[in-house]
C-alpha cells in the first residue's frame, strides 16, 4: 500500500515560544487538509538547528536528515512544501538537495513558495489591505527579510501594489528600506504606526530588527522619526487563510503532478 510523507521545510528559529506555535498551526492545517498524509518537518538553517540542540537538546532534521528519516519510515511518495514567503537562495538550496532524490520515492512533489505568480502576490495584497482595515487611523508597515538575490524585487513589488491603502512594506536586509518608508508616510502626512512582521515566523529579526529598545530597531528608528508606534509580533504563519495559501500551493502541485 502507497504512503505519503509531507514535508514542510522553512528556515527555522531559535525562539522556541514561536516555534512551537508556528509548528503546531501548520501541522494542524496540513493534517486537517491531508487526513492521509504523515507530517514531517525541516530546517534549512545550520545555525538555527545547531543552536537549538546546544540550547534545548533537540535536534531538527535538515532536508537530507529528513529524506533519510521518512524513506527509513516506508513511504514511498513524498510532497515537499516550501514555507518561504520568496522563491529566494533558501528555495533554491532546498531544491539543491531534492534533486538528488532521483529514484528514491516513486513520485516528489514541490509545493511553490508563497509569493510566486501573479495571483498569489493579488492574494497576499488583498490579506494585507484587510489586516490595514483593522487599524484604519494608523498606518500598517510590514516588516520583510528582504534578500540579495533577484527576489528582492517581491518587496518593491508589494509596496507598489499596496498604493493608495494604509498598508506599507519594507524589508530589513535590501530594498525597499525603513528610510524609503519612513520618507513616505511623511509625504502621507502619518503619525500613528503600527510595526508587524511580513515573516512566516516572528524570531530574531521580529523580535530585535523590528520590536526590540535598541536604537537601530524599527521601533526606536520610527520613535526617533517622530512617529507613534506600536507593535505587533503576530506572524504571517499565525493567520488561518495564509496557511491556506500554502495548503492550496500544494495541491496545486499535486493535482498538477509538479515533481522533480
Amino acid at each position: 500500500m502507497s504512503k505519503t510523507a509531507l514535508l514542510l521545510v522553512s528556515f527555522g528559529t531559535t525562539y522556541k515560544e514561536s516555534r512551537d506555535l508556528i509548528n503546531a498551526a501548520f501541522t494542524k492545517s496540513y493534517q486537517d487538509a491531508f487526513p492521509d498524509v504523515a507530517v514531517f518537518i525541516a530546517y534549512t538553517s545550520k545555525i538555527v538547528r545547531k543552536r537549538i540542540l546546544a540550547k534545548e537538546g533537540i535536534q531538527y532534521d535538515d532536508v537530507n536528515e529528513a529524506i533519510e528519516r521518512i524513506i527509513a519510515a516506508g513511504f514511498d511518495k513524498l510532497v515537499v512544501q516550501s514555507l518561504h514567503i520568496i522563491p529566494g537562495k533558501e528555495f533554491q538550496l532546498m531544491i539543491k538537495e531534492l534533486s538528488t532524490l532521483t529514484g528514491k520515492f516513486d513520485s516528489v512533489t514541490i509545493g511553490r513558495p508563497l509569493l510566486d505568480e501573479f495571483d498569489d502576490f493579488r492574494g497576499v495584497v488583498k490579506q494585507l489591505t484587510k489586516m490595514g482595515q483593522d487599524h484604519s487611523k494608523q498606518a500598517l508597515v510590514f516588516m520583510g527579510h528582504g534578500t540579495s538575490d533577484h527576489s528582492f524585487t517581491t518587496y518593491a513589488c508589494l509596496d507598489h501594489m499596496l498604493q493608495d491603502t494604509n498598508v506599507y512594506m519594507g524589508a530589513v536586509e535590501s530594498y525597499p528600506d525603513l528610510e524609503i518608508v519612513i520618507e513616505e508616510l511623511n509625504r502621507q502626512d502619518v503619525k500613528d504606526v503600527v510595526l508587524k512582521p511580513f515573516m512566516i515566523v516572528s524570531g530574531n529579526h521580529v523580535h530585535n530588527d523590528m520590536a526590540s529598545q535598541q536604537k537601530d530597531s524599527w521601533y526606536s528608528r520610527l520613535q526617533a522619526a517622530v512617529f507613534n508606534v506600536e507593535t505587533d509580533l503576530g506572524s504571517l504563519g499565525m493567520v488561518p487563510s495564509i496557511r491556506q495559501a500554502f495548503i492550496e500551493h500544494t495541491r496545486q502541485a499535486l493535482d498538477k503532478e509538479v515533481t522533480l
